[in-house]
């Protein structure tokens, strides 16, 4: 049995803000995370729900490159 994924907790303006203070794009967001641009987009303005796996590849990414 897969462990559960956590439940999202990281809101689109979050992500925004955390990637806004690397200094990074979201096209650099992007090619750090393996999520597309596009779904990045999505997320940050809120016309996408976040899924547990992309806040865990987020948060992998906020943390291995800080």
């Amino acid at each position: 049995v897969l462990p559960a994924l956590t439940q999202p907790t990281l809101t689109g303006a979050e992500i925004k803000a955390r990637r806004k203070e690397k200094g990074w794009s979201q096209p650099k967001l992007s090619a750090l995370s393996g999520l597309s641009q596009g779904l990045i987009s999505l997320i940050e303005n809120e016309k996408r729900s976040m899924t547990g796996e992309n806040q865990e590849i987020l948060e992998r990414t906020f943390a291995l490159n800080s």
